[in-house]
């Protein structure tokens, strides 16, 4: 999991000392995930929730239980749900980390502007431990960008307001 140099068929102490510290990293990694200030989701290959953290819930108005059993076609926007999907294909194919803006809807009806950054995980298919793997999941970090996006409409509501006044002067 956390290993530069995989231990070696004849080195024991070494596979004892790995699993003695991934024994006590995952329990610390499991605490980390929960509280997070930011959302936090596992997606599965198709864009379906495995794991949430509370952040995500608070973020998109549902519980952990209604998450579960929902995807990412469930809580984007339509507009942008088509973008969303080309991200996840092209980060499975690829690997690389990327990021997209994008709008949640929430079930009140509220929309909420994020930016979500997705890395892919992969699992070692053939057990050789080489890290040759396929994508397994998603690993999303969502942060809030409404406040922002309202701001930034704000000023350009209010540049077009002054525009037309000295406009209107001139």
């Amino acid at each position: 999991m956390f290993r530069a140099k995989p231990p070696g068929a004849d080195d024991v102490c070494g596979r004892d000392r790995l699993a003695s510290a991934e024994e006590r990293i995952a329990p610390r990694l499991a605490e980390i995930f929960t509280h997070a200030a930011v959302g936090l989701c596992e997606l599965d290959r198709e864009g379906r929730f495995l794991l949430v953290n509370d952040a995500l819930c608070s973020l998109l108005g549902r519980t952990a239980e209604d998450l579960l059993g929902l995807g990412v076609a469930d809580v984007t926007h339509p507009t942008d749900l088509a973008p969303s999907l080309r991200l996840l294909e092209s980060i499975a194919r690829d690997g690389q980390i990327r990021s997209i803006d994008k709008r949640y809807r929430r079930p009140d009806g509220q929309i909420l502007w994020a930016r979500s950054t997705v890395a892919r995980l992969e699992r070692d298919g053939d057990g050789d431990g080489d890290g040759d793997g396929y994508a397994a999941s998603f690993l999303v970090v969502i942060v809030d960008l409404t406040d922002q996006r309202r701001a930034e409409h704000a000023l350009v509501e209010g540049e077009q307001r002054a525009r037309t006044l000295i406009d209107g002067i001139a």
